[in-house]
């Protein structure tokens, strides 16, 4: 049937899915930690480290799903 393949050809292969998941899981992971220093923040200056540190995850994690 024509549908079937349609949806096969939409929908990502297993292996790449696995790989964007492995990816995507790394870049939550790494936000995660970074978000932990946001309790110990006393001021709007610890606040732009954070921000700082966040925001080159947030780019990679933006970026990767791109490459579908």
């Amino acid at each position: 049937m024509w549908i079937d393949r349609l949806v096969r050809f939409l929908l990502p292969r297993p292996v790449q899915f696995f790989t964007l998941l492995e990816q995507m899981a790394d870049k939550i992971e790494a936000s995660s930690s970074v978000f932990s220093d946001l309790q110990t923040a006393d001021g709007h200056a610890r606040i732009g480290e954070v921000d700082a540190k966040l925001k080159p995850i947030e780019t990679q994690a933006d970026g990767s799903g791109q490459k579908i």
